[in-house]
Formats: structure tokens, C-alpha cells, sequence
């Protein structure tokens, strides 16, 4: 199996490298919204507006920024259900104008303004309606996400002295896996959370304002979430800890679970395998283990070759055709 040492004291195998990169993924936001957050950033307004989600959990959302000597950016932008860009349009000047008012006129008051102020602007194909709105309560707040993640799990927003935190749980578990950090800069806020449709991903609404001089600068944000990541991530935690504890049947629930919360996760697909190769099941075993190697060729082949965990379909054709050095690799 593939194990974390973020979350376990030891394990059969360690992801190292692996995991580290998909942590950075999951953290990625945080480090850009400090590089932001610093006394003297570029824009003295910058602002971000939801306009909408689609059924596929594609969304859609509105940008202004504002900083003196640069050229106005106001537009519209679309992201696709796997957090690709997807387009890039114009937002119509007049409305530009109306949400920099409405920020100038709130100055540092702690509250956002561009909501409101582009109430009008939507995309189309795009839908207020298709997200749900998890408000937050003053200081910290914890929100339930069994009925839209398929899993029991906690969404946590810690209100701690230097930053405000956004982070996963699962019940009763040891793991907390950090999605977001907000450096307090200021009167510093996380309004809430967005769930898009599907409940893989969601955006935290933020706000941060503060003064340098006569200068206020107001940055009400968008936060991506990847939800699905992080749930998968617990997830093969736990499991990991069941197969090395002999509890076959749990892990692979996890780890089913896992999978579907994060199709694309390759240490999730490579535990199954190993989950199903100990419980006898050699089919299903050779599928998961195929669909973790289409993801994530390099590290989990040489892993494959040496894992005891896969023993029980090390006969098979199949498995040696998958991870067995060939030919061309080998430079002849």
C-alpha cells in the first residue's frame, strides 16, 4: 500500500514526494492570497463575485481590480468542472464602475460590497441557485457535509490569533487536512463557504481591508476548495490504518469512497488495488491497480514491483504487463 506520513507514524510504504505534491496542490491558494495580503500589495481594489454554478460543478465568476497607474481589469470568468479556465470575457463597464463605487463608498468597513453591486451581471448557462451558502458564525463554526459528500465529514473555520483557517475532518478522526489560510490583515473575514453541484469543490467568500495612510485597500475574494482532494486524502489515511490493522472490509469502503470523491487520485485507485488483492479479489484488484498507473505511471509502477500487499495477483499477466520493465525502458 501507499501511505502518508503527514497523517501516520509509520506505514508500509511512504508516498514522500508524491503526497508532498498533492498537499501543495490542495494549499496552493493560501500562499497566493498572502503574497496579496502583504502592507503594500499592487491593487488598492480587487474584487471577485460568484455569478453562478452549471449542473456539471463548472463555475462562473466576476473580477475587478483597481490600483493606481494600472489599467482597470473587469471581466467575466467561466472555470470548468476540473478547475480549468474555460473563458475569458469583458464585464460591462457600467458595472465595473457601480461595485468600485459601492467598495469606495464602504471604505474599511468590514463587509463585502460586490455582490450586491453586480446583482444584475450574470452568464448564461450559470445558476446563483445550483450552489448552496454555508454561512459562517462569529469565530469558529463547523459545517456537516455527510448529505452532499456521500461521507461523513466536517468543513471546520478556525478563528485563530494570526489567520483564519479552513480545514477538513472526519468524525471522531486524528486528521485535520488545512484547504485555506487567510492571513489577518486588518478587519479580515470568511463570510462563508459556497458548495458548487457535485461537492467536490466549493469557494470560500472572503474579505480583507485595510489602511496604509490615507491609502484603503479592500480585497473581497474567491477561495477554491477542492473538496474532493481533501476527502479522498482522509479517507486513504484511514484506510491505510485499517489494512495495516487487518480490517480488509473498512478499508475498501474507505477507500471506494475515496475514489469516488477524487476520480483522478492515483494513491487512492493504487490502495484499493491493494485492499482488493488482499481480500482475494483478483479482477477488481488488476482494475483499480490499472487506473492508479494510467494516473500516476512513474512512482506507482517501481511502488507495484516491490509491494507484498500485491502478492496475491503478482501471477498475473496482467499485473506484469502493467509494471514489469519493458524493452524501450530499458534502452535496448
Amino acid at each position: 500500500m501507499s501511505s502518508s506520513n503527514l497523517f501516520l507514524a509509520g506505514g508500509h510504504h511512504s508516498r514522500g514526494a508524491f503526497f508532498g505534491a498533492k498537499r501543495a496542490l490542495l494549499l496552493l491558494l493560501g500562499p497566493m492570497l498572502v503574497a496579496c495580503a502583504g502592507p503594500r500589495p499592487a491593487p488598492s481594489v480587487q474584487l471577485r463575485a460568484f455569478l453562478g454554478a452549471s449542473d456539471d460543478g463548472a463555475y462562473s465568476y466576476a473580477e475587478i481590480s483597481e490600483s493606481p497607474g494600472a489599467a482597470l481589469l473587469a471581466r467575466k470568468v467561466t472555470v470548468d468542472a476540473r478547475g480549468k479556465q474555460t473563458s475569458d470575457q469583458a464585464l460591462e463597464p457600467a458595472s465595473a464602475q457601480a461595485a468600485l463605487a459601492a467598495a469606495a463608498q464602504a471604505g474599511a468597513a468590514a463587509n463585502r460590497t460586490v455582490e450586491a453591486a453586480l446583482g444584475a451581471v450574470s452568464m448564461e448557462g450559470f445558476s446563483l441557485e445550483r450552489a448552496t451558502f454555508l454561512a459562517a458564525a462569529e469565530g469558529s463554526t463547523r459545517w456537516s457535509l455527510e448529505p452532499v459528500q456521500g461521507a461523513p465529514c466536517e468543513l471546520i473555520l478556525l478563528d485563530e490569533e494570526a489567520e483564519l483557517r479552513i480545514s477538513m475532518r472526519l468524525p471522531g478522526g486524528r486528521e485535520e487536512l488545512v484547504l485555506y489560510r487567510l492571513p489577518k490583515v486588518g478587519r479580515t473575514r470568511i463570510e462563508g463557504v459556497l458548495l458548487l453541484p457535485g461537492a467536490r469543490r466549493a469557494l470560500a467568500r472572503t474579505l480583507s481591508v485595510w489602511s496604509d495612510g490615507d491609502s484603503v485597500y479592500r480585497l473581497e475574494g474567491l477561495a477554491e476548495l477542492d473538496l474532493g482532494a481533501a476527502l479522498a486524502t482522509l479517507l486513504d489515511a484511514r484506510a491505510v490504518r485499517a489494512l495495516q490493522t487487518g480490517r480488509l472490509a473498512q478499508a475498501r469502503e474507505d477507500l471506494e469512497r475515496a475514489v469516488r470523491a477524487a476520480p483522478r487520485d492515483a494513491v487512492a485507485h493504487y490502495n484499493l488495488a491493494c485492499a482488493w488483492a488482499l481480500l482475494g479479489e483478483e479482477d477488481k484488484a488488476i482494475l483499480a491497480l490499472g487506473k492508479a498507473i494510467d494516473l500516476e505511471p512513474e512512482a506507482l509502477r517501481d511502488q507495484a514491483l516491490r509491494d507484498p500487499d500485491l502478492d496475491g495477483i503478482r501471477h498475473r499477466v496482467e499485473l506484469k504487463l502493467m509494471i514489469e520493465p519493458r524493452s524501450e525502458d530499458l534502452g535496448e
